[in-house]
């Protein structure tokens, strides 16, 4: 009899889901029926299941397992346990974050926790005011570089935190505001670590001859960055072949095949004691 019942219900919400509301609440109770809507419906279903269902840690689990917004009609019993939504997290998808509770999204050491392990989507759940913690979004970036897209603008605008993101990684440029882009200290700061930070320089910098030549006494490589007026500009390409001989290599074809220019070249290698 029970079987007949549940296969009706379920014809009927075969044509049209409106049904959901007329079914006996006895049914939603039972978890073969419920399972059995989920999977035909979807997790609309489980918005008329029974407080039981919702509580019951392997039914959610189970559910989440085939949709992970399944678990946004868990029980808040449920969103709230620490142990559980690791297990959720861990089995499904980093983004059931979404639906923990509140308590949980805005615990600092849980969601470093889930950070090492998992997707850095975790962060975009995370609560508004870690997101402008200052000290526990550095944290975040040590852990994962692109935690840094989900740092509050306020953050990226902060020189001083942009700077000590970039002591971390000089990849962290690539997040700062775009004020803080034209910054020559926090850029020479990036280029220390690498000449490819200069990809993520406000073009004003690049044709900043002092700026450029601070850049070649720190790496020379980070001349293929500099803007095409220094490089086919004779002073400039001779200062910086002055701090380092190799740096004529990015002068444009013009200046290469101008005799004075390479003529001058020659000599600073000469006094630079290349063999």
């Amino acid at each position: 009899m029970q079987t007949k019942i549940i296969s009706d219900a379920l014809s009927k919400l075969k044509k049209s889901v409106e049904y959901c509301r007329y079914i006996e609440p006895a049914l939603w109770k039972n978890e073969k029926f419920v399972f059995a809507a989920f999977k035909q419906i979807g997790s609309h279903a489980l918005g008329f299941a029974h407080d039981s269902l919702r509580k019951d840690k392997k039914f959610m689990l189970k559910v989440a397992k085939i949709d992970w917004s399944a678990f946004q009609y868990a029980d808040w019993s449920l969103k709230d346990s620490r142990e559980f939504m690791l297990e959720v997290v861990k089995k499904t998808n980093p983004h059931v974050f979404e639906y923990a509770s509140y308590y949980l999204q805005r615990n600092e050491k849980f969601i470093l926790e889930l950070l090492k392990e998992y997707d850095i989507c975790i962060l975009k759940y995370a609560a508004d005011e870690l997101k402008m913690d200052y000290y526990f979004m550095l944290n975040a970036v040590t852990q994962n570089l692109r935690a840094l897209q989900f740092a509050d603008d306020r953050l990226k605008k902060d020189s001083r935190f942009m700077l000590n993101a970039i002591k971390i990684n000089w990849r962290a440029l690539k997040y700062a505001a775009d004020n803080l882009k034209k910054d020559s200290a926090l850029v020479l700061e990036a280029a220390k670590q690498d000449e490819n930070a200069l990809q993520f320089a406000d073009d004003s910098l690049k044709e900043d001859r002092k700026f450029m030549l601070d850049i070649v006494k720190i790496n020379w490589l980070a001349l293929v960055f500099a803007h095409d007026n220094l490089k086919k500009d004779m002073t400039f390409m001779l200062d910086a072949s002055s701090l380092n001989w190799q740096a004529f290599a990015f002068a444009q074809d013009s200046l290469i095949k101008n005799k004075k220019f390479m003529h001058i070249i020659n000599e600073i290698i000469k006094r630079q004691d290349i063999p």
